[in-house]
């Protein structure tokens, strides 16, 4: 469960998103996109493509070991 920010209480162990997180975000992403070019056009789609599938698998396994 959430916890719900009220007006007046203080707000301890509440995450908020600043103004500078926010106009962060465009430039992480476009620093990720522009990694994956690089990495697709130096080592070829097929070895990307592995990369990316074994980061997802252990992400997986990771999570259903969480769960069990």
């Amino acid at each position: 469960m959430k916890k719900v920010h009220i007006k007046g209480e203080k707000s301890e162990g509440i995450e908020t998103l600043t103004n500078k997180d926010a106009a962060m975000f465009p430039v992480f992403a476009g620093a990720t996109l522009l990694g994956l070019y690089l990495l697709i056009k130096f080592f070829g789609k097929d070895s990307v493509n592995y990369f990316v599938l074994g980061y997802i698998a252990l992400g997986s396994t990771t999570g259903i070991k969480a769960l069990v």
